[in-house]
């Protein structure tokens, strides 16, 4: 299945063989409300679509959370909760993002994130999305235990 636009509606809808659209899965900063949500909010660079979820492993690294879907047999029960947002002209757009993630071209070993394909899913169903993985070891970081950074933030605010 793939994204096409629906012009007259403004939207994104399900369809075959039609214009393709490069969605993208995020779950911190860069989610509605979060710190660096400026990145996705304006319409000519990307849309909200819907809410999903990917199989994977959250942890708290400082002042942001950390993807990581290589932690063995665990990560298949494990369940991560972001957006999926619909890209505008997405070689620029995940670009931008490729620098603000750490994402290392020249020396991939050396970047803080790496940009994956990943299986989303949500109440629509699954999807194709491109998703920021940690590329580093984990060291001492307190994993998020429900995968859900939102409430990880408010729960600490109130703790």
């Amino acid at each position: 299945m793939f994204w096409r636009r629906n012009s007259s509606a403004g939207s994104f809808e399900a369809g075959e063989n039609d214009e393709t659209v490069d969605l993208l899965f995020v779950y911190g900063t860069l989610m509605r409300g979060g710190v660096n949500e400026r990145f996705l909010a304006s319409p000519e660079r990307a849309r909200f679509v819907e809410e999903a979820r990917v199989r994977g492993q959250l942890y708290d690294i400082g002042e942001f959370p950390a993807l990581v879907t290589d932690v063995g047999p665990e990560a298949e029960e494990s369940w991560v909760y972001g957006e999926i947002y619909a890209l505008e002209d997405a070689d620029i757009l995940l670009r931008t993002l490729d620098v603000i993630e750490g994402v290392n071209e020249a020396y991939p070993e050396r970047s803080l994130f790496r940009r994956e394909r990943l299986k989303a899913f949500s109440a629509s169903g699954e999807k194709m999305v491109w998703a920021y993985i940690y590329n580093q070891p984990l060291h001492h970081f307190p994993r998020i235990p429900s995968g859900n950074y939102r409430e990880y933030l408010k729960s600490r605010q109130t703790a």
